[in-house]
């Protein structure tokens, strides 16, 4: 009867793990994704009245290129700070389980995003400052996604790393 219970603590335990870590892999996914979007150099005119609208401006503002810079950037981040904290969050069941290294495995991810953040607030909030490191800038803040954008190379390979990692559990 004992060895019955523990064969049925094992199973449950890996199907916990095993959703745990779909749910952390889907996180990580949709993180990227929202990168992607926040990093999109093209603005469809839709796109800039939504913003302004959503940002309390008036959506005809859009030849006024500060406030569409501020509306569209604000809401694309959103977006990411969404993803980012849903990710946080099943973070925190992952530590729970498997203890630091679910922890330690998306540091560098995070640094990026960090970096992502830092770029587009100066962008925002102080334009002058990010054009003094222009190009430097353009790079982080521009997604191209070809084999020349090192910072969505970077990315993708965090996410590679993390997915190593999850590998034991699905």
């Amino acid at each position: 009867g004992i060895s019955g219970v523990n064969i049925w603590k094992l199973k449950m335990k890996g199907k916990l793990d095993y959703d745990i870590a779909r749910q952390y892999l889907k996180a990580i996914l949709r993180l990227r994704d929202a990168i992607k979007i926040v990093r999109n150099p093209f603005i469809p005119a839709s796109e800039m009245q939504n913003s302004l609208k959503e940002q309390g401006f008036d959506p005809e503002d859009y030849k006024n290129n500060e406030k569409v810079n501020r509306a569209v950037y604000s809401a694309r981040w959103n977006k990411v700070q969404e993803a980012w904290t849903n990710l946080e969050t099943i973070l925190s069941e992952a530590e729970i389980s498997w203890g630091v290294e679910a922890v330690n495995v998306q540091k560098k991810l995070d640094d990026l995003v960090r970096k992502l953040r830092s770029v587009i607030w100066l962008f925002i909030n102080y334009p002058e400052s990010y054009h003094k490191k222009g190009e430097e800038n353009d790079r982080l803040l521009y997604g191209t996604y070809d084999m020349h954008d090192k910072f969505s190379s970077e990315i993708e390979k965090e996410i590679s790393e993390i997915k190593i990692f999850l590998e034991q559990y699905l």
